[in-house]
């Protein structure tokens, strides 16, 4: 006949602690979880190290014996066992989890307006560019870069001017307007000042606002001249720069221009909000 035989051992004695236990450990001597053992940490009643749990796991997080005998949670002789000392830690951890103030959702509402007010302006700025872009094409303009400061203040250099084909006869003295050169492949922004007719030409006598010096001009009657119906300040210089003449066809660039400045804003934005 055989018999069986099962041996309960007692918690070791204060004295026989290491100065040391690890999270695993003292939750194995103590009968408390890992996360209540965390909440006295974070409540500062018990101490910690955090050398070897910032390598192995949060199982590694060493809690000094110390702070668990005077906390109630181990014996401190050897007749006093662990299960006395384990109700007194359950109202501490009560009490501490119930003053923590819930303070997350308050700062979501404050950050959610400026946010909305922020991507509504850059929206708006974006459609205010899109529909400007066209402007120039749907007035059927043409354009022309300003290099020099000529005609400044009303005409600075570096600006994009925007030309409107006219009859001859329609033109009136202090128009602004563009004579351009076919051979020489150049164009220029002046003022007229005095219009003479003469037989079947129209004698313009031109002088830039900045100028001193007058300059005849002159232009079949029954042709048409570029006067100046507006501008873009800024754009006309590095248009300029490009080979090609490519600030003559700004009214069909611009628009292309705009609406992928729109849509590479769009796509970044909609990046972000996924993420």
């Amino acid at each position: 006949m055989s018999s069986s035989r099962t041996d309960v051992l007692d918690p070791p004695a204060a004295e026989e602690f290491p100065r040391w236990l690890t999270l695993r450990e003292a939750s194995f001597l103590t009968g408390l979880d890992e996360a209540s053992l965390r909440v006295l940490v974070a409540s500062g009643r018990v101490g910690c190290d955090r050398s070897l749990s910032r390598k192995l796991g949060d199982g590694y997080l060493l809690l000094p014996s110390k702070d668990l005998r005077e906390a109630g949670l181990l014996p401190a002789d050897p007749e006093t066992s662990h299960e006395e000392a384990a109700p007194e830690l359950v109202v501490a951890v009560e009490e501490t989890i119930a003053v923590e103030p819930p303070v997350y959702p308050v700062v979501e509402r404050q950050r959610t307006w400026p946010r909305a007010v922020r991507r509504g302006v850059i929206g708006g700025l974006l459609t205010f560019l899109v529909i400007a872009s066209f402007l120039p094409l749907l007035h059927g303009s043409q354009t022309f870069a300003v290099n020099s400061g000529q005609m400044a203040p009303a005409i600075r250099a570096g600006d994009l001017v925007l030309d409107r084909a006219i009859p001859a006869a329609d033109v009136r003295v202090g128009d602004a307007v563009t004579l351009v050169d076919q051979a020489a492949g150049t164009a220029r922004t002046t003022r007229v000042r005095t219009i003479e007719r003469v037989g079947t030409y129209l004698r313009l006598e031109v002088r830039a606002d900045r100028e001193a010096n007058m300059e005849s001009v002159a232009v079949p009657f029954a042709g048409s001249i570029d006067r100046v119906d507006g501008r873009i300040m800024g754009i006309g210089g590095p248009l300029s720069r490009v080979p090609g003449h490519l600030e003559r066809h700004a009214s069909l660039v611009l628009p292309g221009l705009a609406l992928l400045i729109a849509l590479v804003t769009w796509a970044i934005a909609r990046r972000r909000r996924a993420a």
